[in-house]
């Protein structure tokens, strides 16, 4: 986690580059790559007769194929 504050727009600009620069050193120092956000986006490639029927599904329960897909892989996750 990174943190910072300041009481102008220049001093935070300063202390965020300060403390993301500590948290780099920290990292290497460590021998760890640092945290990366995830975009929530990813490729997927199946059989197009699975994607076929998957969209027929989602569109049956009036849902996007994300929305579905999201539902049935936060099943999975936990």
């Amino acid at each position: 986690m990174i943190t910072f504050q300041g009481s102008s727009v220049a001093e935070l600009k300063q202390a965020f580059s300060d403390s993301v620069d500590d948290y780099l050193d920290f990292c290497r120092e460590r021998g760890e790559k640092p945290d990366k956000p995830f975009s929530g986006k990813f490729m997927l490639r199946i059989d197009p007769d699975l994607h076929k029927k998957i969209v027929v599904k989602a569109n049956k329960e009036g849902q996007s194929l994300n929305s579905l897909v999201e539902k049935s892989l936060c099943l999975y996750a936990s």
